[in-house]
Order: structure tokens, then C-alpha cells, then sequence
């Protein structure tokens, strides 16, 4: 987006460089925190699957 801005409006980019990236910046880094933290939360509980007796006696089941 910040280029693309640069690349549209040449002139007015150079005067508002720093509103742009701004504009871009701040958006970007609360979305990715935000992206990483809600990770870091979800996949501390990772539901298991049922354990059943054949996976915990494969001896027994077989008989």
C-alpha cells in the first residue's frame, strides 16, 4: 500500500511520507500481534483423540 501510494501520487508521497507509513505501519504490526497472540493462545489446547483399548493394547485387541 505505502508503495503503491508512492507509485499513484509522487509528489504528495514526498511531503507525507511519514503520515503514510503511519497509516500503514501501525495497522500492520497491531494485526500481526494480535495474529501472534491469538496463535500462541488457541494452540495451547490442542484437544487429543479418544484413546481406545486397541491403541492401548494392541495385543488384546488382536485376540
Amino acid at each position: 500500500v505505502d508503495c503503491f501510494a508512492g507509485f499513484l501520487l509522487p509528489d504528495v508521497y514526498a511531503a507525507y511520507a511519514d503520515l503514510f507509513a503511519l497509516v500503514v505501519f501501525l495497522p500492520a504490526i497491531v494485526g500481526e500481534l494480535a495474529l501472534c497472540l491469538w496463535l500462541l493462545i488457541k494452540g495451547v489446547n490442542v484437544p487429543q483423540a479418544p484413546r481406545t483399548t486397541a491403541t492401548l493394547h494392541p495385543a488384546r485387541a488382536a485376540a
